[in-house]
């Protein structure tokens, strides 16, 4: 239930200001021999050590879930979330709030439910 789209995560990236990277092409440069990788961000290499910085956030993580809890409360959207996340808890899948919304993935596909909700001043999709 809680299944986050591609466009999904890179909303979430976009949201915490971060760069959406997803490997568009990989190509054989016959000019070199070299099989080559490009980024939708513009970035191209011929080795694995920059695709490894070429990752995107699978907002699985206590780190990814931390960073989307930091943006809320900087933006001063804590408390209209969190009336979002009352609302659409399920006391049959945790009878405790904390504990049921301090699930990373379940936190990630919230906060892409509020930004949906525009109520919040941000963009409706």
């Amino acid at each position: 239930m809680y299944e986050l789209t591609e466009d999904d995560k890179k909303r979430l990236t976009e949201f915490l200001g971060e760069k959406w990277h997803l490997i568009s092409t990989d190509f054989d440069n016959a000019s070199d021999g070299w099989l080559w990788s490009e980024c939708v961000c513009g970035d191209r290499w011929c080795d694995n050590s920059i695709s490894k910085r070429h990752r995107t956030r699978t907002f699985t993580t206590w780190e990814d879930l931390g960073a989307l809890k930091e943006k809320l409360v900087g933006e001063e959207k804590w408390g209209d979330f969190m009336e979002l996340a009352y609302d659409r808890w399920d006391t049959r899948e945790d009878p405790c709030l904390y504990s049921w919304l301090l699930h990373p993935t379940r936190f990630a596909w919230l906060v892409k439910e509020f930004l949906k909700g525009g109520s919040d001043g941000s963009d409706k999709d």
